[in-house]
């Protein structure tokens, strides 16, 4: 468990940093457009977010024993993450879910 939580705040710390970098080289377009500087920092930093959403949303899987998990996990390390996983996580037999599940979960005060 260490290498992915180091991974994480590898990957965490590294973003702060490219994004303090665009931030300063975005602040030069001042007026471009009539939009001030932190609005084209807000505008092109979601249009970056919601274009790599497509590409994680692509390559993360949903749960272990996937058709496309078994390119890159073995039967072992799947059957390990499917032990790990907790009772309420998503198996392989329930992909589908209602509205009215959503609906709970939104009532549910220990959501908030």
């Amino acid at each position: 468990m260490s290498k992915p939580i180091m991974w994480m705040f590898g990957f965490q710390n590294r973003s702060g940093i490219v994004g303090s970098v665009l931030a300063y080289g975005i602040s030069y377009i001042d007026g471009l457009g009539g939009m001030s500087a932190w609005q084209w920092v807000y505008l092109l930093e979601v249009i970056m977010t919601n274009l790599f959403s497509f590409v994680v949303f692509a390559v993360l899987r949903d749960y272990p024993k996937s058709l496309r998990s078994n390119k890159w996990l073995t039967p072992r390390k799947q059957e390990y993450l499917e032990v790990r996983l907790s009772e309420n996580a998503p198996k392989t037999e329930d992909a589908a879910f209602s509205k009215k599940e959503i609906i709970a979960s939104l009532l549910n005060p220990r959501t908030y």
